[in-house]
């Protein structure tokens, strides 16, 4: 309990102090480093067995680091090379004499190429909103948010390009390929819900 206090105290001052604000995620992950490696110590009694296997977690997300370093970088190419306004005249141009659904489906299965790319949620959020806040498709605003999300979040425990999902199957042993093998009808039955509840939006006027 003493921890998460510490840690929420942690979040609120740095988020107040002007000098340290742009910081706050890397004091953070010190924080948890530190805090983790001392509860291991008092759970494990032994520092040096703590230390084994913190170093062999490193050894294996070391494969990730490329794909972060990857990632990372399209959002600087995309910034630099002015390729945005590009982008922003595609989906006017294919959201052009479609129904609603149609127009709601193609900005749905746009943002989600942009996913694959983009593995950062604030890079993307920055980044997505931004586009689509300004594209001319004739969806309302409430909307356009809506198939930001539908299309965020789930991706991350599908794409290869998602850290958090790499590392993750990385600690427990289990390869890419045979998570997305058996995921599948999971997968599928998110992808249906999610064309259901488009339609119902367009439907309601959402």
């Amino acid at each position: 309990m003493f921890f998460l206090l510490a840690a929420l105290a942690l979040i609120v001052v740095s988020s107040l102090v002007e000098a340290v604000r742009g910081y706050t995620v890397v004091l953070l992950i010190v924080y948890f480093l530190i805090g983790g490696l001392i509860a291991g110590r008092a759970a494990a009694g032994d520092m040096r067995t703590v230390l084994k296997s913190f170093l062999g977690g490193v050894v294996s997300v070391l494969p990730t680091l490329v794909f972060i370093a990857m990632a990372a970088s399209v959002k600087y190419i995309l910034d630099r090379g002015a390729i945005l306004p590009t982008v922003l005249h595609q989906i006017n141009v294919l959201a052009q004499g479609h129904s609603p659904f149609m127009i709601a489906l193609i900005i749905y299965l746009i943002v989600l190429a942009l996913e694959f790319f983009i593995s950062s949620s604030t890079a993307k959020a920055i980044l997505v909103m931004g586009l689509l806040s300004v594209v001319n498709v004739g969806l309302s605003k409430s909307m356009m948010v809506l198939l930001y999300t539908f299309a965020d979040g789930y991706t991350n425990v599908l794409f290869p390009t998602s850290p958090v999902l790499l590392i993750s199957l990385s600690m427990i042993e289990v390869d890419y390929f045979t998570w997305v093998k058996k995921s599948v009808p999971l997968f599928l039955l998110n992808l249906l819900s999610v064309l259901l509840l488009i339609g119902l939006g367009i439907l309601i006027g959402y």
